[in-house]
């Protein structure tokens, strides 16, 4: 049987489109758990209060200071790793690196496991802007400018209480996290420290989605298309035999 050049290039379009194909499929993930606090934050939450945002009345999991909110999980499906992701809102002073108000620390960890960011967030019009905020690297050692990383800038109607009156701040960062874990189970921390009080330094959640990919990806791609190109293979030598 001869193989020309382009038996050879339709093959190979054949083999690509299957390949992306499959990737599109593969790419999707499995939610097993969401919320938008629209309602209630429900009992897998160590912490339930929900708050609205004075500007667009967006209904969210908090507002926070100083303290570990948990988000516990179970009966997960079978899996090698998670995929988090979530709103955070970052309201009024928050002070960032600097070392006189702050450093004003946010975190987020797994229990008994790896802690996922261990930052510092600084609202602009802050009198420290000169000290920065470690977002979206790390505290201590990153040093990035006020807001840097923020999907939205004052968009929650959050105003400055203080006596200086420094006018609306709040921040709105879109955070993903791929985390390796094949558990039954999981325990998610989400905390602050180095705030002041709530009216003046706070956070909260939104719109929080938990997946898992869907099953195997790469391996699975490569057999399937490969498995579609050998079909049109066997029916060209099989063509290609009877002439």
């Amino acid at each position: 049987m001869r193989f020309g050049f382009p038996r050879a290039l339709r093959l190979a379009a054949t083999f690509a489109t299957a390949f992306v194909f499959l990737v599109g499929v593969e790419a999707r993930a499995q939610v097993i758990y969401d919320n938008d606090f629209e309602s209630i934050a429900g009992p897998a939450w160590s912490v339930t209060n929900r708050s609205v945002t004075p500007v667009g009345g967006r209904t969210f999991l908090g507002d926070f200071g100083n303290q570990t909110v948990t988000l516990t999980l179970s009966s997960l499906p079978s899996h090698s790793e998670l995929i988090l992701s979530f709103d955070l809102f970052i309201i009024r002073t928050w002070d960032g690196n600097n070392t006189i108000a702050g450093p004003d620390i946010w975190d987020l960890s797994v229990e008994g496991g790896s802690t996922l960011l261990h930052t510092t967030f600084q609202n602009p019009h802050n009198l420290w802007a000169s000290s920065g905020q470690g977002y979206p690297g790390t505290y201590p050692g990153d040093l990035y400018p006020s807001g840097t990383g923020a999907a939205e800038t004052n968009t929650l109607g959050y105003v400055d209480q203080g006596p200086l009156h420094l006018g609306n701040m709040d921040m709105v960062y879109k955070l993903t996290f791929t985390i390796p874990h094949s558990g039954s189970s999981i325990a998610l921390d989400f905390s602050a420290s180095g705030l002041e009080g709530v009216d003046n330094e706070s956070w909260g959640l939104d719109n929080l989605v938990v997946a898992v990919p869907e099953p195997s990806s790469f391996a699975l791609c490569v057999v399937g298309a490969a498995a579609l190109t050998g079909g049109v293979l066997r029916r060209k030598s099989t063509r290609s035999v009877r002439s």
